[in-house]
């Protein structure tokens, strides 16, 4: 699903790059890009390299953009995907910036989640791929449970559009409710907004949690 979103991206970055500017379809909620990755992992940068395209213009020319970047990721917890725990693994991406190519930093822990694309991996900026600090509580609980066990639901669970996106972004999840014969003629279910416990979400939409970034 999410090569999808990675033709997408190519098909809108490949207008913009003149412009030098990324452009992602959505937005999309976090849940929905776990949904659509194949694989999804917490790991840490241990080396990047270059790996130059071999029809570039002028070879390897530091001035020219059209490279990939390669990292070597240390795995420490896989989320989803055919990866393996306490392994290095490549993972690939686009090294400009238009073509929504990701600038890792070596020696830094990330939750990486994207697609494979033959037998590489491959991320980017339209994907669900942030420093791991950055991961609210509430999304580190539902990568590890609800975002698995209440796939699909996105298409019936609308952001509220009088309160930032981002607050849905880090503090609620999408989930199934379930009916009785009562409502239904047989048991189906509908989708609502599961929002963390603690006042998480309410303090986004104040302005007043760490997490919170206007813009």
């Amino acid at each position: 699903m999410l090569q999808i979103l990675t033709l997408m991206v190519v098909g809108l970055t490949t207008v913009s790059a003149r412009k030098t500017k990324c452009v992602c379809p959505g937005p999309y909620h976090p849940m929905t890009l776990f949904d659509f990755s194949d694989f999804c992992i917490k790991g840490t940068v241990k080396v990047k390299k270059q790996v130059w395209v071999e029809d570039a213009p002028h070879g390897k020319d530091p001035e020219n953009k059209r490279h990939d970047n390669k990292y070597s990721v240390y795995v420490k917890k896989v989320l989803k995907g055919p990866c393996e725990k306490k392994s290095t693994m490549q993972i690939y991406s686009k090294g400009c910036t238009s073509y929504c190519g990701m600038n890792l930093k070596v020696g830094q822990t990330y939750l990486l989640c994207g697609t494979m694309i033959g037998n590489e991996y491959w991320i980017n900026k339209c994907g669900f791929n942030k420093k791991w600090t950055k991961v609210t509580p509430h999304q580190h609980n539902a990568i590890k449970y609800r975002y698995r066990q209440q796939s699909g639901c996105m298409e019936k669970c609308q952001m509220n559009p009088k309160k930032p996106k981002h607050c849905y972004f880090n503090y609620a999840t999408c989930q199934r409710k379930y009916y009785g014969y009562k409502y239904h003629k047989g048991i189906g279910y509908e989708c609502d907004w599961y929002i963390s416990k603690g006042g998480g979400f309410k303090k986004c939409c104040d302005g007043k949690d760490p997490y919170y970034t206007k813009g």
